[in-house]
């Protein structure tokens, strides 16, 4: 399971492919238990953007119920947490401002990447 990570490149007004993060399988024993302090069982997966910033991706995916949970952490804080169901995508503005696209697709975009073009 794969979260694909974008950056919107301000000078060319185009999104760029940045990172590919794999994570494990997820099973409902894990929320059953409760979701975890952010250090605690969370895989978390580094991603450095191109303006040099560095944010943390956690991703529990539990097919069965559809649950998708997406953990987004900068310098350890968690910034942004989305609970859904589905394979969502979320756009948002990362404590240096850059904007970041997050998402779970079907497909893999970099092998395609027109179609980040705004």
């Amino acid at each position: 399971m794969k979260l694909h990570v974008s950056y919107g490149n301000p000078v060319k007004e185009e999104w760029e492919y940045c990172a590919a993060l794999d994570y494990p399988e997820s099973s409902r024993a894990w929320i059953d238990e409760g979701l975890p302090p952010p250090t605690g069982k969370l895989p978390r997966r580094s991603v450095t953007l191109p303006t040099g910033e560095t944010l943390e991706l956690g991703l529990f995916r539990e097919e069965e119920s559809d649950t998708t949970n997406i953990f987004v952490f900068a310098e350890g804080d968690n910034i942004l947490q989305v609970l859904g169901n589905g394979a969502p995508q979320i756009v948002f503005r990362s404590p240096g401002g850059s904007h970041v696209s997050v998402a779970i697709y079907s497909w893999d975009p970099a092998e395609s990447p027109s179609h980040l073009k705004t």
